[in-house]
């Protein structure tokens, strides 16, 4: 098993084995596609309902995001310091990558998504501030799916040039193992 990958196999007093998988950064994406999918179903009918999810999505990508950044420096035993920002780790990422891939300019939007999750603050990036209420005049369907697409397409170039998983199959984890203890029960729990 990869590192930062979590799976767990309990033995319960009638010798049953439970085993389970998890794998956050792979979940998060699941759930920056479904409250992105909703922010597009309630954009027209519920503008408060719609602004909820865009703001959810966008929390949840760079959660996605930084677990794949963090992910690669495990498995690729990158040193980090404790003062390196997701754009500096994204950037030395990059280098190692592939210098011909396209350069993820990620400012903006994690301004966005620091505003979110730390109502009140202000940013500035490259000159223009940011405040609560840009959230509400710069997040907008279209705008969450661009940036997910790039950061997507970032991330797909990144891991297959660096052979790192991007997303775990726990389902898979847990039937290897599954079989590996004789289990002929399929998974209890992903």
């Amino acid at each position: 098993m990869k590192k930062g990958k979590v799976i767990t196999a309990t033995i319960g007093l009638n010798g049953n084995v439970e085993i389970t998988a998890y794998c956050l950064a792979t979940d998060s994406w699941q759930d920056h596609q479904y409250f992105l999918a909703e922010a597009i179903k309630l954009e027209h009918a519920d503008k408060r309902g719609s602004n909820r999810s865009l703001r959810a999505a966008l929390l949840i990508l760079f959660s996605h995001f930084e677990g794949v950044i963090n992910q690669i420096y495990l498995e690729k035993n990158y040193t980090v310091t404790r003062r390196d920002s997701l754009a500096e780790k994204a950037e030395y990422i990059h280098k190692r990558a592939s210098p011909k891939l396209a350069r993820l300019n990620i400012k903006l939007w994690k301004g966005l998504r620091d505003i979110i999750a730390h109502p009140g603050i202000e940013k500035t990036i490259s000159g223009d501030a940011l405040t609560e209420r840009s959230t509400y005049e710069r997040l907008s369907a279209d705008s969450v799916r661009a940036t997910s697409a790039l950061i997507s397409q970032w991330l797909d170039a990144v891991c297959l040039a660096l052979a790192v998983e991007r997303f775990t199959d726990t389902k898979a984890m847990i039937e290897s193992l599954s079989e590996g203890l004789g289990q002929s029960e399929g998974p209890k729990e992903i």
